[in-house]
């Protein structure tokens, strides 16, 4: 119950939910990186029991330096970012800031502008998902190139949205 709120039952929100959870949420993030280096790189010498020999250190550089190797050449064979994995980038940004903007609690959100409609998250989750539909994969299209998409029947499309609204109920 929120005093604040003179007793009244506040909802949980996406904004409200992020800050609790956001601590949570970078200590989980800092014990898998520590985890995950304790396991890829080995222990640091100030954590060890017993002191390596020459052979061991220069064995754990030999590991290290493979290791590092091979993130860099995974990382290069990314190649540079495309304008499709650019837009996704974007609408998830998107996403994220219709979700805060909603019912940010300190302002009217875009939510409360809209009359006689409920708004909740599955409408951003909706919109977001009409847009990966509607723009294309490259631009050319727009520069008189061909369309080369692969169509789905709408049959497609509506079980599409319906499984994401489904996941984001879920969640929510």
């Amino acid at each position: 119950m929120d005093v604040s709120q003179g007793g009244k039952y506040t909802d949980i929100n996406f904004s409200t939910w992020f800050i609790l959870n956001a601590p949570i949420m970078l200590i989980n993030v800092l014990i898998a990186f520590a985890y995950l280096t304790l396991i890829y790189f080995g222990a640091p010498d100030w954590l060890r029991c017993r002191k390596l020999s020459r052979e061991e250190k220069e064995d754990e550089k030999q590991k290290t330096k493979k290791v590092t190797k091979f993130i860099i050449e995974k990382y290069e064979e990314l190649g540079s970012m495309n304008f499709h994995e650019g837009a996704v980038a974007v609408l998830f940004v998107i996403i994220v800031l219709l979700w805060f903007t909603r019912e940010p609690g300190f302002m009217p959100g875009w939510g409360e502008q809209i009359p006689y409609v409920e708004v909740g998250d599955s409408t951003a989750a909706i919109f977001v998902v009409f847009l990966l539909f509607a723009i294309p994969k490259d631009l050319s299209v727009f520069f008189g190139g061909e369309l080369k998409y692969k169509f789905l029947s709408l049959d497609d499309f509506y079980r599409v949205c319906i499984c994401f609204v489904d996941t984001i109920t879920i969640i929510a």
